[in-house]
């Protein structure tokens, strides 16, 4: 995706990140030195004092200690979670609450609220662990790397509930073309090419399939059917006319959920539970 190779062109020499290399740099002595036209692989043999993996993680140290340039909601997340690993989710903001009672209910609160957002923490982890490797990829080599897949645009299969989903997402550097391609590629690969689809007539008789789910015996949904229908039924309930246009009402109503019983049960694999 061009957007990759763009992007992670751009973000080494942004004023967030480049500030980083050159203090790492400066760590080691390493002057006049200038990132994307020089390669520290270059020097490094030269400069036994260099440990590479060292200067790696020097640039993720770094980037975790200026969480503020992910925005405020990602940095407070940063923060919490620093406590949690030293264990000291006391949350010290609590102690203005007077209340003892409502300033433990608060304190469990947001103990539940940390592990709602952990899912949020590891992207986050994710994101910072691998731009510090991009940054030391640049520096290193002198050459910027394309930006991961999935820091602009995906498409992928997760499990919620038990069930597949598929989900595509995407920031505002996205081609939202690219992202609907990849969307509808994954939807395929998941659920088939294939696939039983809500027509506009399940959508016109939703209230008799729910009944009908409900335990509604078929000859009840159709008085429903007759009376929110008078106009297409004889008035005289006692003529064969009548007679006739209600049997081939319960026989077209029975024919529609049958069906739409049959569309559920491809769909969600579980259909009616009317016997």
């Amino acid at each position: 995706m061009r957007e990759q190779k763009f992007y992670g062109n751009l973000i080494t020499g942004s004023a967030d990140f480049l500030p980083i290399l050159y203090d790492v740099l400066d760590k080691y002595g390493i002057h006049d030195f200038e990132p994307g036209l020089e390669a520290l692989a270059e020097i490094a043999g030269a400069e036994e004092k260099i440990d590479l993996a060292e200067v790696r993680q020097e640039i993720a140290n770094h980037i975790w200690n200026t969480p503020e340039i992910f925005g405020t909601a990602p940095a407070l997340i940063i923060k919490i979670f620093n406590k949690k690993e030293e264990n000291n989710l006391e949350f010290e903001e609590l102690e203005s609450i007077p209340d003892p009672t409502l300033r433990e209910q608060v304190h469990g609160l947001l103990l539940l609220v940390t592990k709602v957002i952990e899912p949020q923490y590891l992207a986050i982890q994710g994101v910072i662990e691998g731009l510090a490797d991009h940054l030391f990829e640049y520096l290193l080599t002198g050459e910027a790397q394309e930006l991961p897949e999935a820091w602009i645009g995906v498409a992928d299969k997760i499990t919620m509930y038990g069930q597949d989903v598929v989900m595509a997402m995407a920031n505002r550097a996205a081609d939202p073309r690219e992202v609907s391609k990849k969307f509808m590629g994954k939807f395929e690969e998941t659920f088939g090419t294939r696939r039983s689809m809500i027509t506009r007539s399940h959508a016109r008789n939703t209230d008799y399939i729910r009944m009908w789910m409900s335990g509604r015996k078929l000859k009840d949904i159709v008085d429903v059917y007759i009376e929110r229908h008078p106009s297409e039924f004889p008035r005289d309930i006692d003529t064969q006319e009548y007679k006739a246009a209600r049997k081939h009402k319960l026989n077209d109503m029975k024919i529609m959920l049958g069906r739409a019983e049959k569309r559920l049960v491809e769909i969600w694999g579980t259909g009616t539970k009317n016997d």
